[in-house]
């Protein structure tokens, strides 16, 4: 039972669904999993954690860098575009740029739901106007474990055609060995359907303000 908790805990923190194969996973460079005609979604291993995948996802949306940011910090609108989580919230500030938050996943009776205490940091790039928002796992006592990890990033890189590009990139270890099964039947083009709900949150006038 303890391996199904880990299991399901690890893809529903990746946001995931139905179809990345496992062999995404077995090359080291980046594989395409996913497409269409807005969204890219790229899978690859990790070096030296067996166990370890991760996931980089791209769109380009028409709001600036500094509304993306606006919505990735308005925590109290996160269920309504995040798929599957339950609530996040500020546990601990430490300044502007830098801060803790509870990342509360809502998994599936008979599970219980998940926290994790994310690290969050803002990260401006000066040479290319890009803002990055980074988030790493911290082990907690009622949380994620020390042999497990979560961690990634949202860039948002202004581009010359006055879109922005969202790169999305997240990596998540875990100490159970998940087969390849489970992968294609969990994880799938629900990483898709997150940008594009990404896509359409930041087109609302509380952040269009801030193009």
């Amino acid at each position: 039972m303890k391996m199904f908790q880990y299991s399901v805990f690890v893809f529903f923190m990746l946001d995931c669904s139905a179809s990345l194969a496992g062999s995404q996973f077995k090359s080291m460079q980046w594989q395409l999993v996913e497409s269409n005609d807005t969204v890219s979604v790229f899978g690859r291993g990790v070096q030296d954690l067996p166990n370890a995948r991760e996931i980089l996802t791209t769109i380009e949306v028409p709001q600036s860098p500094e509304a993306l940011l606006a919505l990735m910090v308005d925590y109290p609108n996160a269920t309504n575009w995040r798929q599957r989580i339950k609530d996040v919230t500020i546990a601990k500030t430490i300044d502007e740029n830098n801060w803790f938050v509870n990342y509360v996943t809502d998994l599936p009776w008979p599970l219980h739901d998940r926290v994790a205490l994310l690290k969050c940091e803002i990260i401006h790039e000066k040479n290319t106007g890009a803002i990055i928002y980074a988030f790493a796992s911290v082990p907690s006592r009622n949380g994620m474990g020390e042999q497990e990890t979560l961690s990634g990033q949202y860039k948002f890189v202004p581009q010359t055609n006055g879109q922005t590009k969202v790169i999305y990139q997240i990596m998540i270890d875990s100490p159970i060995k998940i087969p390849d099964w489970l992968v294609s039947a969990l994880i799938g083009d629900s990483f898709v359907t997150q940008m594009e709900m990404l896509r359409d949150a930041v087109a609302q006038p509380r952040y269009m303000a801030l193009n």
